[in-house]
């Protein structure tokens, strides 16, 4: 019975947003602008999930980890409302530890609980070296093995935070971490971790 007033609560929050944004847009001679969202896993590929999802919110309320929210009100209308992972919050554990939550609560399977996890890339991280600190919590947060990569100047780059030689961040102090574009599963949990936050995660 709770489920059903939040949902309730929620579609009518997000419906009564999005009918305002339409009708300012519609004054304003503005055209909603479409986007691509970082999308919590089970979207499958070329999924329009902004027509399927009823904006009922279940799925963020159960992320154990807090990294999903509804899309605010925007010009992206079409979107408002629908969950989107944001790195800010947290990152999605599930490449970590079994979980699939937001998938078993989704109500009509905008998020399809079947859609093997391995099959799944929900975005793309690149870190700024500008301001990277090398302080590897890229490294040891990332749960994919060989998706942060250290320069090695003497072999191939090194795939563990504890595999690099004690001095080596000090010794090529220039030298950045990188993420691997085909390794990335776009989990966020670097870009969350990253203490001067110069990780983008961007949706496939």
């Amino acid at each position: 019975m709770n489920s059903i007033g939040l949902s309730r609560r929620s579609f009518l929050r997000y419906g009564m947003q999005a009918g305002a944004a339409i009708g300012l847009c519609s004054g304003l001679s503005l055209v909603s602008v479409a986007s691509t969202p970082l999308r919590p896993p089970g979207v499958a590929a070329g999924a329009d999930m902004a027509a399927s999802c009823i904006r009922c919110g279940n799925c963020v309320e159960v992320c154990p980890a807090r990294a999903l929210e509804q899309k605010d009100i925007s010009l992206d209308i079409r979107n408002t409302g629908t969950p989107v992972l944001n790195p800010n919050r947290g990152g999605c554990t599930a490449w970590k530890e079994p979980c699939g939550k937001c998938a078993e609560v989704c109500p009509t399977g905008a998020l399809d609980k079947k859609l093997p996890l391995e099959s799944q890339v929900l975005g793309t991280a690149s870190i700024r070296e500008e301001g990277c600190v090398n302080c590897m919590l890229c490294f040891e947060k990332c749960p994919v093995q060989g998706a942060v990569l250290f320069p090695n100047p003497d072999g191939p780059p090194y795939t563990r935070a504890y595999d690099i030689p004690s001095g080596m961040k000090m010794k090529y102090a220039k030298t950045k971490p990188y993420i691997k574009d085909d390794r990335c599963v776009g989990c966020g949990l670097c870009a969350h971790y990253c203490p001067v936050k110069v990780i983008d995660v961007k949706p496939v």
